[in-house]
């Protein structure tokens, strides 16, 4: 570690420390904290965990997606005209 980076970290105490700030990570650290607990989470790479940010939510907005589609290509059966969209 460099000496600038030395002088600028500081310590404190905590009374509990959690890896991951998932569904679990999240509530866990909200509930402690709530009880008085000083509480600290670490997150390696996505905040919030990996379901609201690539698997999950990500994945039923293609579903969802690809079902609006799917409605739509049938919709002149129920009397729906259609046009092209331009972008």
């Amino acid at each position: 570690m460099k000496a600038s980076q030395e002088s600028s970290c500081r310590s404190e105490r905590l009374n509990l420390l959690i890896l991951g700030s998932g569904t679990g990570g999240t509530i866990a650290a909200w509930t402690f904290a709530q009880r008085g607990q000083r509480v600290a989470v670490i997150e390696r790479k996505y905040i919030g965990g990996s379901c609201p940010n690539i698997a999950c939510l990500p994945s039923k907005n293609v579903i969802h997606s690809a079902k609006v589609a799917s409605y739509l290509r049938g919709s002149e059966e129920f009397g729906i005209a259609k046009r092209d969209v331009g972008y």
